[in-house]
């Protein structure tokens, strides 16, 4: 599902189509399919939860300082939970002019098209990463078996991600209508080479 707004303001360039330039006008908002990495972030957040009953147990038995440690741990990874939960609710992708935005809760992440090298769509093998993985949901920079680090922002973790290979990197994301988000990028990267001085 897509939805689309007009943005003033982009001169237009003498020798191209008043579509193509119409084109860098319209904002696109892509939304990502739709998957279960909610139900995850939630047992998630239950389990860490739960973890921090039990240590809080453990601090009222034995008054050690690794229990009180691991009930500190446990909250903040439960509130961590808790807004990923919110945040993956919030989740979409905007084609604004000559930018991806990525959105995710209070974070959005631009990448400028004109870096863009290669769009395709690829499951994937994750191996480690910093960033947050589970069935369902990736967030943040991620390894992958075979492509290195990925900045995801995706409700797949493995399987058919839209991977935008750039010169600064490599982002994952999972939008519906995957080949009309592809076409949709690809007229505007072609349309930015166009303007690109010989």
């Amino acid at each position: 599902m897509r939805s689309n707004t007009n943005q003033p303001g982009i001169q237009s360039v003498e020798g191209h189509s008043s579509n193509q330039e119409q084109l860098m006008r319209n904002n696109y908002f892509f939304y990502p399919k739709k998957s279960f990495g909610w139900l995850s972030l939630l047992l998630l957040t239950l389990l860490f939860a739960f973890l921090s009953w039990v240590a809080f147990l453990s601090y009222r038995i034995t008054g050690g300082l690794g229990a009180l440690v691991s009930i500190g741990i446990f909250i903040i990874l439960a509130i961590c939970g808790i807004l990923l939960l919110i945040w993956f609710f919030n989740m979409k992708y905007e084609l604004s002019g000559d930018k991806l935005v990525l959105h995710f809760g209070p974070f959005a992440y631009q990448i400028d098209l004109y870096l863009v090298n290669e769009v395709e769509i690829k499951s994937l093998v994750p191996s480690l990463g910093i960033g947050v993985i589970v069935p369902g949901f990736a967030q943040w920079v991620n390894s992958y078996r075979g492509e290195g680090k990925i900045f995801m922002c995706s409700t797949r973790a493995m399987k058919d991600i839209v991977l935008i290979r750039t010169k600064s990197g490599i982002i994952g994301i999972s939008p519906q209508n995957e080949a009309e988000f592809i076409e949709e990028i690809n007229k505007r990267v072609q349309f930015i080479r166009l303007l690109e001085p010989e």
